[in-house]
């Protein structure tokens, strides 16, 4: 499962936790700004995989490293180092891509592909 946060941030946040099942994948709040992520949050996510999607070098200094902290035990990957990022799901496999201009396609993972 995936969750879209599209620019929620902590009052947000506090409505969405009763409701949130351990997902997969969780694109981060907010390109990881510190108004999001709240410790309850990335918690109640129980998520595998966490996505910022930021620019690189962008002028708001996303994402925030108090929010990279808290998504430190998740395996977490950010479009301002890796470009697009890529997800594949269907039944038990897995497999994350990226691709960056100057690197072009990357396999990331891949797990129970037939």
């Amino acid at each position: 499962s995936i969750l879209f946060t599209g620019d929620i941030e902590e009052d947000a946040e506090r409505y969405l936790i009763p409701h949130i099942t351990s997902v997969d994948v969780v694109k981060v709040p907010h390109h990881g700004s510190r108004s999001s992520s709240s410790e309850l949050f990335v918690n109640a996510t129980d998520a595998t995989w966490a996505v910022i999607s930021c620019g690189r070098r962008n002028r708001f200094g996303h994402p925030n490293e108090d929010v990279l902290r808290r998504w430190q035990d998740v395996q977490t990957l950010r479009t301002d180092e890796l470009g697009t990022i890529e997800f594949w799901m269907k039944d038990s496999a897995v497999e994350i891509r990226s691709w960056h201009e100057e690197t072009g396609w990357k396999w990331i993972f891949k797990e129970g592909v037939q």
